[in-house]
């Protein structure tokens, strides 16, 4: 390593150490830190993820994968500020839901997996009973 690029290198690390203290001060995360991260759908291989870029802004970024070892970028969005991108991550994830899937008053969700007709019977008497006692709104 010549002198030229150890004094550099010098420069660097100083520049990096000084960086990390105004971002501690100003209480912006580092460069690729996690910000957000949720499956874009139940079923979906993919993830919703928002990292920032150290200096207030953000990416969204919608990945294929194991994030963050093992994945690929489906899409990419730059923000300028976090809040910005965290917030559109929000949408994203509340409009990749399938609206057959929401419940409202009156409705219940039944789940069914593998018991016995007595186990059965009890929990869907169970959620019905709970269902009567929601009092709905009457249209008129």
């Amino acid at each position: 390593m010549t002198m030229k690029t150890h004094t550099q290198l010098q420069k660097l690390r100083k520049l990096e150490h000084e960086s990390r203290r105004i971002r501690n001060r100003l209480g912006i995360p580092n460069p690729g830190e996690l910000l957000f991260q949720v499956p874009q759908s139940r079923w979906s291989d993919n993830d919703i993820v928002v990292e920032a870029d150290g200096i207030g802004g953000a990416k969204l970024l919608v990945v294929e994968g194991n994030y963050p070892i093992d994945y690929s970028i489906k899409s990419e969005r730059k923000f300028r500020s976090e809040d910005a991108a965290c917030e559109t991550a929000e949408k994203l994830e509340e409009a990749a839901k399938p609206a057959h899937l929401e419940r409202s008053a009156g409705t219940i969700r039944l789940s069914v997996g593998l018991e016995t007709a007595a186990d059965l019977i009890d929990d869907l008497d169970t959620s019905l009973k709970a269902a009567r006692s929601i009092p709905t709104a009457v249209h008129a």
